[in-house]
């Protein structure tokens, strides 16, 4: 069987692999197993097809980089500007109270003890191309297929195993696994469209706009009653009295409105993750002549049956069309044709980040979108030095 390898705080072992490290009692008071504090990735490599010589394609890997440290800057893994302006502004204000609780409130941040994600950008794209070079290498990763990229960042624990809430004293720990990955929702699904049900309440989780493994309690949850109950996907609403549409349980979304005219839910203030594969799909829509709209799609226009098309974006997703939307509040139900439009957005998403050709005006994005990732033995045979044995 050919082993994965999974880069972990620096190091590669084999998906076998038994550090000492990793004994009951570390995962046993990691930070992340019980509050759910970690952000995380995800990209895919297809196979270039221009070139078919084993060169993977890996798609948008700056903007995924670039949503991960925002994400952990939210979530405090990397400290965000100005942290301490609060306690600055009240200790002006109120200089005898800061007094008086200074030695209270020392104890409870003890700065030198703060730890943050200890990797730049750059290192962090370093570490997954590596990663899918020695996947690549020990035959895990079948480059005529390619692969899902997963990178994790997340709070472990602390010297003394402290349970509490706080984290700024756990560690910060990074993860890149890679994994075969096929058609999120099915083949059947991506061709022919996938029957969608709205969620049964709504949500207002800000928290959404960020890629944080505490929104996806509320992704499964949903997607878990939406398949028991025979559906592909979940379709999120807002809690305005429209019930305006947000997002499914881990794509973005977007309607065909006739006449090379889309519209897709407006992410302002609203819990919808934006999405780097919605804004490859906004680009494609823009130069290929088409509009995008940014706005609030209240329930009953999707309902309403005059929609041409409809689709979810995603990483995983890819552009998979809508062909029907139930809502068992209302007991409405509606099919949404799987437009010529949408199927050829589809095609141009594939294409794109295949490697095939497209046309001169979207060969820029194709450019700036990809980075070719192949084993070579002369430049990388050293990489296999880095696999831990043990």
């Amino acid at each position: 069987m050919n082993p994965q390898i999974i880069f972990y705080n620096g190091k590669w072992y084999p998906a076998a692999a038994r550090p000492a490290f990793l004994d009951i009692n570390f995962f046993a008071y990691q930070h992340v197993l019980h509050y759910a504090s970690s952000a995380f990735e995800g990209t895919r490599c297809y196979p270039n097809l221009s070139k078919k010589n084993g060169t993977l394609n890996l798609i948008g890997v700056d903007l995924r980089i670039n949503r991960l440290f925002r994400s952990m800057e939210f979530c405090w893994m990397k400290l965000p500007p100005n942290p301490s302006q609060v306690w600055d502004d009240f200790a002006a204000r109120f200089s005898e109270l800061a007094d008086k609780y200074k030695e209270v409130l020392k104890g409870k941040i003890k700065k030198d003890l703060i730890v943050q994600f200890p990797y730049t950008p750059s290192q962090v794209k370093e570490f997954i191309i590596k990663t899918i070079l020695l996947n690549m290498h020990s035959g895990f990763i079948d480059t005529q297929k390619g692969c899902y990229v997963r990178p994790v960042a997340m709070r472990g624990t602390t010297p003394d195993k402290h349970l509490g809430v706080f984290s700024l004293g756990h560690s910060v720990d990074f993860l890149v696994s890679v994994k075969p990955w096929g058609k999120y929702l099915g083949k059947e699904a991506f061709e022919k469209g996938a029957p969608v049900v709205v969620a049964p309440e709504s949500n207002a989780e800000y928290n959404r706009q960020h890629k944080l493994a505490a929104n996806y309690l509320t992704g499964q949850r949903l997607v878990n009653f939406a398949a028991f109950n025979h559906f592909n996907e979940v379709l999120m609403t807002d809690s305005s009295p429209n019930r305006n549409v947000l997002e499914g349980s881990g794509e973005n979304l977007v309607f065909y409105l006739g006449n090379n005219r889309y519209v897709s839910p407006s992410q302002d203030k609203k819990p919808i993750l934006p999405g780097t594969t919605l804004k490859v799909i906004d680009q494609i829509i823009r130069l290929s002549g088409g509009e995008i709209e940014y706005r609030d799609i209240p329930l009953a226009e999707v309902l309403s049956g005059k929609l041409k098309g409809a689709a979810m974006t995603g990483t995983a997703v890819e552009v998979t069309p809508i062909s029907l939307v139930y809502d068992s509040q209302s007991k409405r139900v509606v099919e949404i044709p799987v437009a010529d439009e949408i199927k050829n957005l589809q095609k141009i998403y594939l294409d794109l980040v295949q490697g095939a050709d497209v046309a001169p005006n979207l060969a820029p994005l194709q450019k700036e979108l990809l980075t070719e990732v192949r084993w070579n033995d002369a430049e990388h045979k050293t990489l296999l030095n880095c696999i831990e044995s043990v």
